[in-house]
């Protein structure tokens, strides 16, 4: 079962890293390129933060965090957990 819990945050990390590369991507005014091209043009784009997406997405389970974290830097800005900051909302049943 523990390499279940492994592969799903595995999952989840790799998703949440695609959607910060695409962040990146359009926050700086550049089109999403496909997805075999996203890391290669990124390196041409941010050398530093491509290298760093590439070692990702190859790197052990215990170094992964750690480039998540400067990724997350590079391309919105913060890293971690935050409040959320709207009251509740009512759901219907």
């Amino acid at each position: 079962m523990e390499s279940v819990g492994c592969t799903v945050r595995y999952m989840y990390e790799c998703m949440a890293n695609g959607s910060m590369l695409n962040f990146w991507y359009r926050n700086n005014g550049h089109f999403i390129p496909r997805s075999k091209e996203l890391l290669s043009r990124l390196v041409s784009l941010d050398n530093q933060l491509g290298m760093d997406a590439q070692r990702f997405f190859t790197a052990p389970p215990d170094e992964r965090w750690f480039l998540a974290e400067k990724i997350a830097d590079r391309t919105i800005g913060v890293h971690g957990f935050f409040e959320w900051e709207s009251e509740p909302e009512v759901m219907a049943e």
